[in-house]
């Protein structure tokens, strides 16, 4: 499709617009109405044997038209007589609006009928667009959750977070990961607290996926991921409320009969109950630590960065009870345990009914999960009264102390607590007890050795 000035044979010019056989000419021209003066534009054309003419007040128009025309006169259509005049100025007006965007007229109208459509009472074409460009993020990189997932996990590590803390996090963004397959920007919060509700039943636990999840969608936003100027999908999560009751602890005759009935059975894992109640040691801090780590000197039990779940270096006074109770294993080398799945035999050997040789029976102490650090923490503040020292201790904030453990239990009950001592031949018995479990390695060792 070519178009050129031409001079006609009068001497006047005109535009063309020819292809083939086919063309139709703009007569450009001024007229006088009432003393004015207009610009008028005209166009001729043969279309089914009749010259047809046509008027527009702009060149742009007529142009426009003239090449709706034309692509109807190569196609072999006829229907420019069925249109009235205004029709086809617009017509050709709309498609001077689209000219560069390389679309065509009526694929503009099929398009503004669905969104009107679609949106129904809801607001403009124009209302919408508005909406979109302040909410889509088209310019943030497109990354899988499970890509994030492995940057963050990257990046916490290289951070010097704990190893606790890394394995924890790792576990619960690979849940979150396997659940939601799409891009992070497309996740609503309905969808994950739907999540939340659907897989625990525990509200601390529910409390600590929310957590973690909102970890990620910060860590997201910083690298990037999504817009810098919005709220992320996980800022404004629920939490689950933690009933009263909560928090699990023992009473001192459990603990004690927890303790005696160990150091006859099990004396090699009495430790873990004597730390975790009465130093409030973390149950997965415990078996990172050494027997190095226990300075009995000093009275100091040091849980390094790299042990603690905070990843923060900590000392905590053995009180006397722990003292007495540890006395027995001065001396040992090593780390503290040895031997796997640590809580369910200390479970096993306790939860059931003894009856001694003079008849009386001694019952069974349930096992209850994380009771020992709960035991240490609800005893303690009382006689402490200091949350932020007790905070320090147990490597936690103020605020954790004062919700978990304030006012648990009464001073009269602490006191007994922490008057929890061994019997009077505990140390001659444990002697021989850990005596024997040292020779009975060493039988091991010369075996495998052999």
């Amino acid at each position: 499709m070519k178009t050129k000035s031409v001079k006609g044979s009068g001497g006047k010019k005109f535009l063309e617009l020819r292809q083939d056989a086919c063309s139709v000419k703009i007569y450009s021209g001024q007229q006088t109405k009432n003393g004015k003066v207009y610009q008028s534009h005209y166009l001729t054309f043969l279309e089914a044997g009749k010259r047809q003419r046509q008027a527009f007040g702009s060149l742009e128009a007529a142009k426009a038209q003239a090449q709706i025309i034309l692509t109807r006169l190569i196609n072999g259509e006829t229907a420019a007589s069925a249109m009235r005049p205004v029709q086809m100025q617009e017509a050709a007006l709309a498609n001077a609006e689209l000219e560069g965007l390389n679309v065509t007229l009526l694929t503009v109208a099929k398009e503004y009928r669905r969104a009107v459509e679609q949106l129904g009472a809801s607001g403009t074409v124009t209302e919408a667009i508005a909406y979109y460009k302040k909410h889509a993020q088209p310019d943030v990189p497109k990354k899988t959750i499970s890509e994030i997932c492995a940057e963050m996990v990257a990046a916490k590590t290289a951070d010097g977070r704990s190893s606790y803390y890394i394995k924890d996090i790792r576990l619960r963004l690979d849940k979150f990961a396997k659940a939601f397959k799409g891009s992070i920007a497309d996740i609503k919060t309905p969808e994950i607290e739907a999540w939340l509700r659907g897989f625990t039943k525990s509200p601390k636990n529910r409390n600590n996926y929310a957590n973690t999840v909102t970890t990620l969608f910060n860590f997201a936003k910083r690298a990037g991921y999504l817009s810098a100027d919005r709220t992320t999908a996980a800022q404004s999560l629920s939490r689950a409320r933690n009933v009263a009751g909560g928090v699990v602890i023992y009473k001192p005759q459990e603990l004690e009969v927890m303790l005696n009935r160990l150091s006859e059975l099990k004396p090699e894992l009495l430790p873990f109950v004597a730390i975790g109640a009465f130093a409030g040691v973390r149950p997965a801090e415990m078996l990172r630590l050494t027997w190095d780590n226990i300075d009995f000197e000093q009275g100091l039990i040091e849980v390094g960065a790299q042990k603690a779940k905070t990843a923060q270096r900590r000392h905590i006074p053995i009180q006397p009870n722990l003292a007495a109770w540890l006395e027995p294993y001065k001396g040992n080398e090593g780390a503290l345990f040895s031997i796997e799945k640590i809580q369910p035999t200390i479970r096993d050997n306790v939860k059931s009914p003894v009856i001694h040789s003079d008849g009386k029976q001694e019952p069974g102490i349930p096992w209850k999960k994380n009771a020992l650090r709960h035991s240490y923490g609800s005893y303690r503040l009382p006689i402490l009264k200091n949350a932020n020292e007790q905070a320090l201790e147990m490597g936690n904030s103020p605020g954790v102390i004062f919700r978990h453990y304030r006012e648990l239990v009464k001073p009269a009950e602490a006191v007994k607590f922490w008057a929890i001592m061994p019997p009077a031949d505990y140390a001659e018995k444990m002697a021989v007890a850990l005596a024997k479990l040292k020779a009975d390695e060493v039988k091991k060792k010369d075996k495998v050795a052999a």
